[in-house]
């Protein structure tokens, strides 16, 4: 099987992730834990019930606690990349993003003080009272660094 050069795994990477990674002492035995035996391969099988099937589960459960699994090297690393670019086109983005956030927030504004001047003009003003102001619910207040 080929693997692409970005995504191959280095031999001292695949040694240190199977020495660390898979159990030490304990050897897990599939064929004890099922119950199989070689010698009725050929004959007929009995299927566990499921409440069988659910014990040996709940056991499986209790007894890997202490139990490191081997997890697949290639997935763990493309997450870990991925979440590397996404960062990394945040931070190259911040700016942008910014921008973009303040003029939809000036589109808002805008939108609430039109539809204010739509109230008042429907209740019979022609103008707001004087000195009114509408308020800036949509806009940032930025204060400077002496405040």
């Amino acid at each position: 099987m080929l693997v692409p050069r970005k995504m191959a795994v280095s031999p001292l990477e695949s040694w240190l992730t199977l020495r660390y990674s898979m159990p030490r002492v304990e050897i897990i035995n599939v064929h004890d834990k099922i119950g199989y035996k070689p010698e009725t391969a050929g004959k007929h099988y009995d299927w566990p019930s499921t409440e069988e099937l659910a014990e040996i589960l709940d056991n499986e459960t209790e007894s890997n606690n202490g139990i490191v699994q081997c997890k697949n090297v290639l997935q763990i690393r493309r997450r870990k990349m991925n979440r590397h670019k996404y960062k990394k086109l945040l931070k190259r983005t911040k700016f942008l993003r910014r921008k973009l956030d303040d003029i939809r927030r000036k589109r808002r504004q805008r939108k609430f003080e039109k539809d204010l001047k739509r109230i008042w003009k429907r209740a019979g003003f022609r103008e707001p009272p004087e000195g009114w102001q509408a308020p800036k619910i949509y806009l940032k207040q930025h204060r400077g660094k002496s405040e």
